[in-house]
């Protein structure tokens, strides 16, 4: 991005203010430090939108396909390293389904696929797409498997054949869903182009080395085909070593043909190594995994590692303060008071649940943080805690003003009961021991 004072020097310099900045160099300020669109100058000239929305450009592009409210969105990332900021596009787990198969076959691979849905700590989490593999030079036998899955399923399409007639044979049967285009290499490529720019969808871009892989990227964006995915080859063999070279030359260098989204299809013979391979491209970098498997055991810790990397490393999973009723608890049934961090209160609830005691779960206010962390942080004290109960009105909601706290903040429990007026029983010091504790030790 160029300098507040090289953008000043591309302005009118009018002072007009229709911006909402005083000065044509306060709004430079502003975009140089991305607070504001260029949008915001109505008087800025072609010229300087064509240099600075070129300038500006992110070193990885974003790229969206699929259908409204069933898209994604790749890309865009500008560090490389999570902690540096944050990692902001989750990659795109897609299944493949053979369009060689039967429709039978399809339909019900499609089934499988529609029940790849998990909840991890309160979030719904699923696979995003579905790769339509050739149907082997039968256009007729890939459209029908394409209508059937894009009817089936309300994920993103990516058409992969090295046939162009089987694409243009299925696009009338999902124009919609705005799908990515994956062909092969070798393949009439300026055809490919033409067709990708005249139905504005994305291609992707494979090669042999990455030299190809940029130039080819580079030569196609020069015929006006901006919305690209790269395909490193070589397979598997030196899949991280590529990765990371793309990632470091987009950001470190600067790197304009292989500043996109990257594919990865995972290919080996057992299902341990395209879980290694899967994983690997996750940690790095990949922007789109293709996947052969559909069994839930294969698919689940790949979304719960993608869930737990494509969080903000500076802003925890938390829950939203407040009390939270496992079963239908009455006026006597137990209270436990803890953190709002989303992992805690994951780790409480089905052991309640497990206790089959109807009880309350209070959150407070803790940032976020566990139990001992919050506590060490003065976020989980005496005080929040009275603040929690008088907040949430629980002295009108129970009848025995008694609270459970973690054990393993058991010296709160005097300085507790000054405070709040309430009775503090000491609970277990893991969540794995509330369901024997539920059972015995509380008394209403």
């Amino acid at each position: 991005m160029p300098t507040g004072l090289e953008i000043y020097k591309l302005l009118p310099r009018t002072n007009c203010k229709k911006c909402g900045y005083p000065t044509c160099l306060a709004f430079a300020m502003a975009l140089a430090a991305k607070k504001v669109e260029l949008a915001a100058c109505p008087d800025v000239s072609e010229e300087t939108k064509t240099v600075l929305s070129r300038e500006s450009r992110p070193p990885i592009t974003t790229l969206t396909f699929g259908a409204e409210g069933h898209h994604v969105t790749c890309g865009g990332e500008t560090v490389l390293f999570r902690h540096e900021k944050t990692f902001y596009h989750p990659t795109c787990l897609a299944i493949t389904i053979p369009a060689q198969d039967s429709l039978a076959q399809v339909r019900e691979r499609c089934e499988k696929i529609k029940r790849l849905q998990f909840d991890r700590v309160g979030e719904n989490v699923s696979v995003d797409a579905v790769v339509l593999q050739s149907s082997g030079g039968q256009p007729e036998r890939f459209s029908q498997s394409v209508a059937e899955a894009a009817d089936s399923l309300d994920f993103a399409l990516i058409l992969h054949t090295p046939d162009i007639e089987e694409i243009k044979a299925a696009l009338p049967v999902c124009k919609d869903k705005k799908p990515l285009l994956w062909g092969a290499p070798g393949c009439d490529e300026d055809a490919w182009v033409e067709l990708a720019k005249s139905k504005a969808l994305p291609l992707v871009v494979s090669g042999e080395t990455l030299e190809a892989v940029a130039e080819k990227a580079a030569l196609w964006e020069g015929k006006g085909l901006k919305e690209l995915v790269i395909q490193p080859g070589g397979g598997s063999r030196g899949m991280v070593e590529q990765l990371t070279v793309i990632r470091r030359m987009a950001i470190l260098k600067n790197e304009r043909g292989l500043g996109h989204p990257v594919l990865v299809s995972v290919e080996a013979e057992t299902q341990a190594e395209r879980l290694a391979l899967a994983s690997a491209a996750i940690c790095k970098y990949a922007s789109i995994v293709a996947l052969p498997d559909v069994a839930p055991e294969f698919i689940l810790p790949l979304i719960t590692l993608r869930f737990n990397l494509y969080t903000d490393p500076q802003k925890p999973i938390m829950m939203e303060p407040g009390v939270y009723e496992v079963g239908a608890p009455g006026p006597d049934a137990p209270l436990i008071v803890t953190t709002n961090f989303s992992l805690t209160y994951f780790s409480v609830k089905p052991e309640v649940e497990a206790a089959r005691v109807p009880t309350r779960i209070l959150l407070t206010d803790s940032d976020g943080m566990s139990v001992l962390t919050a506590w060490a942080a003065d976020k989980f004290s005496s005080s929040t805690i009275t603040k929690a109960l008088a907040q949430f009105q629980l002295a009108e909601k129970v009848s025995h003003k008694k609270i459970i706290i973690p054990g393993l903040v058991a010296s709160l429990s005097g300085e507790l009961e000054e405070e709040s007026g309430w009775q503090v029983i000491v609970g277990p010091r893991e969540a794995s021991a509330l369901p024997k504790f539920l059972r015995t030790v509380w008394k209403a």
